[in-house]
């Protein structure tokens, strides 16, 4: 016979042990075959059928040359419910000797046979284990990933289970890599394995492992397909927490139970007695990282039905608040990332919503939150969020067309209302040219004196890209889209002043960032598109105006506002209006001079000062602008209807002599005149409201630096004659 043979169980299954003798004598041959069972780790009968035990082999006289015995051994396939399931690979060894006097000799070697049997059970993986029979056993092998009192939880790449074992949980921890064997079942909905520590199979074979990463989830999806992941770890980002009036986190039933919720769904975070979260402060929302449980009241034994899942906090950093990252931190993330940010919505086109913080290299920087309930809400006007909150949003970071956006598993909340719009930036056609545009995407901007081609339309068609060209003659893309408040309105034939979000289309689309090119002014709301003080100047009166200026000085009522068109490369026009005065002046109230305001109403004059006097609005655009700087001119520049091109402007003039009329100390509304060094006379107007009533006349030559006021004595809407023009010192350094 063979001196050794090898099978693995549950594929060879029999395996036929020859024994050949090779007698001349013609005798009949008996020999004994025999189980060494000191040589063998396997059993008859057990492992090995086909022999009960000890045998005597008979060859017959006609057999005796050259004729061969078979004996089947069958291999025993152990079920998982035997002991004998994943036992270590097993051996046989069976010894031949002569039975009697008469048998002959056996060869060298022939004399002993073993028979190994190699193991082909293993063990079963997570999800195997799920579909066992209630109450059958199972024997897996994964890491554990949270431990509590009665209990741990062990996962592997396919899946994952509450092992329900309180001693051997004691014994576990976080980490380590485990076979648990023991009996199936449910507890609530909850799939688990039981009495592990009586299990032949159980221990612990390392310790300190890496735990998997946490499936990425919503709660929508928690509460719809919880049972995909049940017992796994899953990450939820960014939910409200319910605290129940708890100023810290409870532990255990039911007073760790908190109500989450996001905008699609609400779950349960029930905090385990005796976690590490028991006593910490709990946060207005919340970002999970831990196990999901469940319990859906069935008690023992029922998997139905699918629902009751639980976010399970036992470690103390399974609920963490957000990670809010700024906008500009998030722009620097790939796409695809999951990222949280904070800012105030600024406008809402479609389903795109711009959010804007103070963050970026211009000071603020701002994104495009792509999300059809958000953008629903922002248009809603009585659902929060409006233009002017702060709210807080998570999601996966994605591109179009260059256009950067958090456009996947979006969630937000509303953090603040009424926190108020950012103040937009001043730049430039050119300076959102050459890849410029990057810098202030998706931000509040203004830029003046934009010409737009009209293209042949009398009004601005939906979903229409129109260039607007500055005074340099720098191109950049106007783009009506479907939305936009303009769609339909005149397009403006003289030049206007933009101030609303910068938007991009690269051409890209998909997931397209570069090329930094394609950006585009959009405006959406109304006052988006304004028109320039100058071409504010050249409506008649009575007419609705809307413009945008720099708060330069306050007299009365009158608050003097300024730009960069007309023809001397600035233009300005009294805003009258007493709140408005009143916040100009009060220093604590924006607006304060050298901030932006946006200003409509009808526009009128008074004895040739022209000012927008009816039905007047405002908001404040930006604040802390800084004064335009004065126009240097000459008294000649102000006479022969010159001044109407420098009418409410800042401008200086040097070398003014004061006729004081008799008086040492300047008077109130009194006009007094100022000559230069040509003899050319022009009136300075001492008003009632000048920091200057009761300070000394200066007996030389003084500069003046401040507003050009006018006072034709037309009286009412009258805006001829140009003349009459008066400087008007009202602060002090007006004149030095």
């Amino acid at each position: 016979m063979e001196s050794t043979a090898t099978l693995v169980e549950g594929e060879d299954e029999t395996y036929a042990l020859e024994i050949t003798a090779d007698d001349p004598g013609f005798e009949e041959v008996r020999l004994n075959l025999s189980v060494n069972a000191s040589q063998s780790t396997a059993a008859l009968g057990d492992d090995v059928t086909g022999l009960t035990g000890d045998t005597t082999v008979t060859f017959p006289r006609s057999a005796t040359s050259g004729g061969t015995v078979s004996i089947p051994l069958t291999i025993v396939d152990e079920p998982v419910d035997s002991t004998g399931f994943l036992e270590d690979t097993e051996s046989l060894a069976f010894t031949l000797s002569p039975a009697d006097t008469l048998a002959p000799e056996i060869d060298d070697g022939a004399s002993s046979f073993t028979l190994t049997i190699e193991e082909d059970d293993a063990p079963f993986t997570a999800e195997e284990s799920r579909n066992r029979p209630s109450g059958g056993r199972t024997v897996a092998d994964g890491l554990v990933t949270r431990v509590e009192s009665d209990g741990v939880y062990v996962q592997d790449g396919t899946g994952a289970f509450f092992v329900f074992d309180s001693d051997f949980a004691s014994q576990a921890s976080k980490g380590d890599s485990v076979r648990v064997d023991g009996a199936v079942g449910y507890f609530n909905g909850v799939f688990q394995v039981s009495g592990v520590s009586d299990g032949p199979q159980t221990e612990v074979f390392s310790s300190g492992n890496a735990l998997p990463a946490p499936q990425e989830v919503s709660l929508g999806e928690v509460v719809n397909n919880g049972e995909e992941y049940e017992s796994e770890l899953i990450r939820v980002e960014n939910f409200a927490i319910d605290a129940g009036g708890d100023q810290t986190f409870q532990g255990g039933v039911p007073a760790g139970l908190y109500d989450i919720s996001t905008q699609d769904a609400s779950s349960t975070l029930l905090v385990t007695g005796g976690s590490g979260l028991v006593g910490e402060s709990i946060p207005d929302r919340g970002t999970f990282q831990g196990v999901l449980g469940q319990f859906n009241g069935e008690g023992g034994g029922g998997d139905e039905p699918d629902e009751g899942y639980q976010l399970l906090g036992i470690d103390l950093d399974d609920v963490i608040a957000p990670e809010v990252a700024t906008i500009n931190e998030v722009r620097q993330e790939s796409n695809g990332s999951s990222v949280s940010t904070a800012g105030v919505v600024t406008r809402v086109d479609g389903q795109n919503v711009f959010i804007q913080d103070e963050s970026g290299p211009t000071g603020a920087s701002g994104i495009v939150v792509r999300n059809g309930d958000l953008a629903d809400d922002v248009r809603d006007g009585g659902i929060d969020p409006n233009p002017g909150d702060q709210i807080e949003v998570s999601g996966e970071l994605g591109a179009f067309s260059g256009l950067l956006q958090i456009s996947s598993n979006v969630q937000y909340s509303v953090i603040q209302t009424d926190a108020g719009l950012p103040s937009p930036q001043s730049v430039s056609a050119g300076d959102l040219l050459n890849g410029g545009g990057e810098d202030y995407e998706s931000e509040l901007i203004t830029v003046s004196g934009l010409a737009i081609d009209d293209r042949g339309d009398s009004t601005f068609q939906g979903g229409t890209n129109y260039d607007a060209t500055d005074s340099n003659g720098n191109t950049i893309t106007l783009r009506i889209s479907d939305n936009s408040f303009y769609a339909g309105q005149t397009i403006p034939s003289g030049a206007v002043a933009f101030e609303g979000v910068l938007s991009q289309f690269n051409g890209g689309f998909g997931g397209a960032r570069g090329p930094d090119e394609g950006y585009q002014l959009l405006p959406l709301v109304d006052g988006d598109l304004s028109d320039t003080i100058n071409q504010v100047r050249q409506e008649s009166n009575g007419t609705s105006v809307f413009t945008l200026g720099v708060v330069t000085r306050v007299d009365g009522q009158n608050v003097f506002i300024q730009d960069e068109s007309g023809p001397t490369g600035a233009s300005g026009i009294v805003v009258r209006n007493g709140d408005l005065a009143d916040d100009a002046r009060d220093g604590g109230i924006d607006p304060n001079p050298g901030d932006r305001i946006q200003v409509s109403g009808e526009l009128g004059a008074f004895s040739g000062l022209l000012q927008i006097s009816s039905n007047v609005q405002y908001t404040v655009g930006q604040t802390g602008v800084g004064l335009p700087s004065p126009q240097s001119v000459s008294v000649s520049d102000l006479l022969n209807g010159g001044g109407e091109d420098y009418e409410s402007e800042l401008i200086t003039i040097s070398g003014l002599t004061v006729d004081g009329k008799g008086d040492s100390n300047f008077q109130g509304g009194t006009n007094y005149d100022a000559t230069d060094s040509s003899g050319d006379t022009v009136t300075l107007r001492i008003s009632d409201n000048s920091f200057y009533v009761g300070e000394p006349i200066p007996g030389g030559s003084v500069t003046f630096e401040g507003v050009l006021s006018q006072f034709n004595g037309g009286f009412g809407g009258a805006r001829e004659p140009d003349e009459g023009y008066q400087t008007l010192p009202l602060i002090d350094g007006d004149l030095e």
